[in-house]
């Protein structure tokens, strides 16, 4: 069930707006993600480096890519983008959605690009892995800036409504499994990829 209640955020300042206005933490839970978490970073980054979120991770994060392909999801036509398959599913509803998650959503990669970004910008540097792979030892989830780890593999999986996408890297051998789809719910998506992980390498991954 998709949330109707609400307009397409068609700029950061209402962007900003509906960050503020629908900010809430309960504190109820002691594991629980949730899109909030990054909004409030984005947050921070701009109140810290007085730059908006988008130009942010363009300079920093992902300056190596090609950012023609870079878009806020406010900035994209629906010609632009493949259209989903799953039924039920508007490019209103995904404008809605995703536009108001700084952050967590708004910001769109093409497939290629993703991909460049996990080989290039993450898997192939060291000190990043190293930071991040000894963050989680002694949590219960071992999860962390985003990605699970398991061993020397890292995976991430990501939902809007009507797409889904996964990968699988391990950071020492960088074979890389990536699944992007316009037509199949999460949960599927989440099994597809695990099986097509151990047909890619012989082994089973710990769901």
């Amino acid at each position: 069930m998709f949330n109707l209640n609400f307009t397409i955020c068609h700029n950061k300042k209402s962007q900003e707006r509906f960050f503020l206005h629908h900010f809430k933490n309960t504190a109820s839970h002691d594991w629980n993600y949730q899109d909030i978490d990054f909004e409030m970073l984005g947050a921070i980054i701009r109140q810290r480096t007085h730059d908006d979120y988008y130009h942010f991770i363009k300079k920093t994060v992902l300056r190596s890519l090609n950012h023609q392909q870079l878009k806020m999801v406010y900035q994209v036509k629906p010609r632009q983008v493949l259209q989903t398959m799953q039924p039920g599913v508007t490019w209103q509803i995904l404008s809605q959605t995703a536009s108001s998650e700084i952050g967590a959503g708004d910001l769109l990669l093409s497939p290629l690009n993703y991909w460049k970004f996990i080989c290039h910008d993450v898997i192939s540097n060291p000190k990043l892995i190293k930071s991040f792979a000894n963050q989680p030892k002694s949590q219960r989830e071992a999860y962390f800036g985003g990605v699970y780890f398991q061993g020397t593999v890292i995976r991430a999986n990501g939902s809007e409504p009507g797409y889904n996408c996964c990968f699988f890297a391990d950071y020492k051998t960088k074979r890389t499994l990536m699944l992007f789809t316009n037509n199949i719910d999460y949960q599927t998506l989440r099994q597809t990829a695990e099986e097509l992980y151990e047909i890619y390498n012989g082994e089973q991954i710990q769901p």
